[in-house]
């Protein structure tokens, strides 16, 4: 009898187990389902709201001036709410949208404008700092390798500079300074004066005396004829201080053959430092009209 009720509460015992087993099993299944359901939900409005933000991407792309304008109108807007305000919001937005970006297109222009100039302005001035470095080592007889090279790349997409700079050095091998011209033609000055009275039919003792007769040279150092030799030699060396070499050539080209030939390899010089003189303004000239 004693048995019987001890097995009584053991069977219980494992009924109320059974039960309380089988509870954590059906509310575990349904926790699970519910967690399931709301992960799902917040995965379609995480959907929908990634959906609306491509669109607000790229039809609300405004710029900082517009959004900060509408910024209480965009910061919370959902679908719902934009379906509320219609088509007629979109529209207002996208005519703003596109007056805002016309008017920043204008200015990005402007800008670019602005920035190239100011490019090209820096190039200028460092094409002209440039030349006037390459300028004055080749009017003073200095090694101006360096700077012509320099000053070649920084002209290379400018036509006109290349064949100013073509032409300058086609002209610098024969080249002289003001310095060594009047040098050359003061050297030159006795053949010239005493050639006056030479005649080349004589004999030895007519060119003994040539040579001697140019050891002891007179001059008419305040005859500014140019009709006659001393007259033209004297305006030719005043010429070639004042560096008009163009006035130079003119008088040289009014002496006879036979000075002129006894300056043969001095006009050659002087030629050349003309032109080089020639291009050197038209350089600078070039120079100043694009600043």
């Amino acid at each position: 009898m004693n048995e019987e009720k001890k097995s009584v509460p053991k069977k219980q015992w494992w009924l109320v187990k059974l039960v309380v087993f089988l509870s954590l099993i059906f509310f575990g299944y349904f926790g699970y389902e519910y967690w399931k359901s709301e992960r799902e939900k917040r995965l379609a409005a995480k959907h929908e709201v990634e959906k609306f933000d491509n669109v607000e991407s790229e039809i609300f792309d405004l710029s900082k001036e517009y959004q900060d304008e509408y910024r209480d109108d965009l910061s919370d807007l959902t679908i719902n709410e934009l379906r509320e305000k219609g088509a007629e919001f979109i529209y207002q937005m996208l005519l703003k949208n596109q007056v805002q970006i016309s008017d920043l297109k204008s200015e990005i222009e402007l800008l670019k404008s602005d920035i190239l100039k100011y490019k090209n302005h820096e190039k200028i001035g460092k094409m002209i700092l440039v030349y006037v470095s390459l300028r004055d080592k080749i009017f003073s007889g200095q090694n101006h390798l360096e700077e012509l090279k320099n000053f070649e790349l920084l002209a290379i997409s400018d036509g006109n500079l290349q064949n100013k700079i073509s032409d300058l050095k086609k002209n610098l091998s024969a080249f002289a300074t003001a310095e060594k011209l009047r040098s050359d033609f003061k050297k030159l000055i006795p053949e010239l004066i005493v050639s006056k009275n030479e005649n080349r039919g004589q004999g030895v003792i007519a060119k003994i005396r040539h040579n001697m007769a140019k050891l002891v040279i007179v001059r008419k150092i305040s005859d500014q004829n140019t009709q006659n030799t001393d007259g033209i030699i004297s305006f030719i060396e005043k010429n070639l201080h004042d560096l008009n070499y163009h006035e130079a050539l003119n008088l040289i080209a009014a002496l006879d053959l036979q000075r002129q030939k006894i300056l043969k390899e001095f006009l050659i010089n002087l030629n050349a430092s003309f032109e080089v003189q020639k291009i050197d303004d038209g350089i600078f000239n070039y120079l100043k009209s694009l600043t």
